[in-house]
């Protein structure tokens, strides 16, 4: 089975991943929530390896889910932009996650949000048709960021 590799850092709103694939790719980064000790609906996921297939429903069609994660179920990688509640000037923006991963080619710190989210979740699901496993493992924030 294919393998990527999820390097972690964080703060204490957000998660951020930096994703490596068994193939070339563009850089794709992942947010989730923060670490809350992997409590539902709340946390990020905690570093371990994962098995990930493709997922379907009426609410996540065309994304992937992450399966055996201790103690969690319904841990997805869909698009979306934030993992923490955010006010830009006079704009609220709601979290888009429950715990789950979104992916995007790049991301702002500052806000903190991921970009081009739909665009990064297309690559992913026209590049990997295959059942596959990421492991989740920590790291201090990538040098160009």
């Amino acid at each position: 089975m294919n393998k990527g590799t999820l390097q972690l850092f964080w703060d204490d709103k957000v998660t951020l991943w930096q994703l490596t694939l068994w193939f070339e790719h563009p850089k794709i980064y992942f947010i989730a929530p923060p670490w809350k000790n992997n409590e539902s609906n709340i946390s990020c996921i905690p570093q371990g390896l994962y098995n990930v297939t493709r997922h379907n429903s009426a609410d996540h069609p065309n994304t992937f889910e992450i399966l055996y994660v201790p103690n969690r179920t319904n841990i997805l990688i869909h698009p979306g932009n934030y993992a923490c509640d955010v006010t830009l000037g006079d704009d609220v923006h709601k979290s888009d996650s429950l715990g789950c991963f979104m992916p995007g080619f790049d991301y702002d710190r500052k806000v903190p949000m991921i970009k081009s989210s739909v665009k990064a979740m297309e690559y992913l699901l026209e590049n990997i048709k295959e059942n596959w496993c990421i492991e989740v493992r920590h790291l201090s924030p990538p040098e160009d960021q």
